[in-house]
């Protein structure tokens, strides 16, 4: 069990203590930002000093014997933009609207950030893992989590994100929305759109979209789902194809471990299909403009990363994982297409079944092979998608299909000079 205590106004002030089993490392990070004041363990005050700032965190070292049950630290400061793991992390807390997330490393975590097993704890918590939050706001904005509530100001659960802002709340069948800048008529459309979305997604697997907070974001935040929470950057402008994307992980998404994940095929990827497929039942997006979108911007990435011409299950290794929101659908528009909408959507009615929220086992790509194989054999008639020499189907080798050739292959006319995004 985890209490953190946070104190919040244009900065952080915080309080960590982590309980458990015994500990067996004598340090933890945070992000470099902070100023840690105390370190305890086991109630005892111990000496500790910053051993190491790399990227966005430091690595503070204590002395402390071990084994030892629960360690303590108390911290301050503020974020300012820079120390963000991802470039979409660039929250200040000086700004009206801020949200705190693992990502800014605004809590400390024993042991080593960004590892397998930090996101295997991330993404398939233990009990050992949970947080009991306590948030005070010293002025008169608004703060939302993706924590269950216990009372007031105290929550519980894996993983906390805390947004804050001058937010109005307005309540929806589906749940509730934190508005910054959204009018009535958008969350009329918001409201519209969850709803066909839900009906649309149920012949994948049935599932209802509620209890939901949308919880808006300032433009260039990034959007995201945790659990209930559906976090969502405007960007500017109401965008409902990204709301669609979004709504579509709070239900429909694979399970999957933390390395295969990195290859965002199966979370993304997938949604980024979905998507397509839901925004043209609704008239928000035909399928042919999504998919010339696609092309686009993989042919951007391409051009930019030439290293990334690889078969998608080989995106971890290379951190092309951005790749995946393009090529990914535009690989499984191609399925679609040799296979017939009928197949497809069986084999991905399986797949969700299987290896979605309800399901035991985590999808892999060698398994996700078996999916697709079964499928075409079961068909009446059998479906030869490739011959039998070329099963179990050539993943690592789809973005060769005719969909994604334009964005993969090389240009006519070859450049010297290399683009980056």
């Amino acid at each position: 069990m985890i209490r953190l205590k946070l104190i919040l106004s244009d900065g952080i002030e915080g309080y960590f203590c982590a309980c458990g089993p015994d500990f067996q490392t004598d340090f933890f990070s945070l992000n470099r930002s902070f100023t840690v004041h105390a370190v305890a363990a086991d109630g005892k005050p111990v000496s500790f000093f910053t051993e190491e700032v790399s990227g966005n965190c430091q690595l503070v070292r204590f002395a402390a014997p071990l084994p030892f049950h629960e360690l303590t630290i108390h911290y301050s400061g503020a974020l300012d933009g820079s120390t963000g793991a991802y470039p979409y992390a660039r929250e200040k807390t000086s700004d009206p609207c801020f949200v705190l997330r693992n990502e800014t490393a605004y809590y400390p975590y024993p042991g080593h950030l960004y590892t397998p097993d930090y996101y295997e704890r991330l993404l398939n918590p233990l009990e050992a893992d949970r947080f009991e939050l306590e948030i005070s706001l010293l002025d008169r904005r608004v703060f939302c989590t993706n924590l269950q509530q216990i009372d007031s100001g105290h929550f519980t659960g894996f993983d906390p994100t805390v947004a804050v802002g001058p937010y109005r709340v307005a309540l929806l069948p589906f749940g509730q929305v934190y508005s910054l800048t959204l009018e009535q008529r958008q969350l009329d459309d918001i409201e519209q759109i969850l709803f066909r979305t839900n009906q649309y997604m149920n012949r994948y697997l049935p599932a209802q979209i509620r209890e939901l907070q949308i919880i808006q974001l300032p433009a260039g935040l990034g959007s995201f789902v945790q659990g209930s929470c559906l976090f969502w950057s405007t960007d500017g402008q109401f965008d409902p194809v990204q709301l669609v994307h979004e709504a579509i992980h709070t239900h429909w998404n694979p399970r999957c471990t933390p390395a295969v994940q990195r290859s965002r095929f199966f979370d993304e990827g997938i949604t980024q299909y979905f998507t397509a497929l839901v925004c043209d039942q609704l008239g928000l997006c035909s399928l042919d403009k999504f998919c010339r979108q696609c092309r686009e911007e993989a042919h951007r990435l391409l051009l930019a990363h030439l290293e990334w011409r690889v078969g998608i299950s080989r995106y971890p290794e290379l951190q092309a994982g951005d790749l995946a929101y393009s090529v990914g659908p535009l690989a499984l528009m191609a399925l679609r297409e040799a296979m017939g909408n009928e197949l497809m959507e069986q084999i991905l009615r399986q797949m969700l079944l299987r290896f979605g929220e309800n399901g035991d086992e985590q999808i892999d790509f060698e398994r996700f092979r078996e999916l697709l194989r079964t499928g075409l054999i079961a068909a009446a008639p059998p479906v030869r998608f490739w011959s039998d020499s070329s099963f179990p189907f050539k993943i690592d080798a789809i973005c060769f299909t005719k969909h994604t050739a334009e964005a993969c292959a090389p240009s006519a006319a070859p450049r010297r000079r290399r683009l980056h995004s």
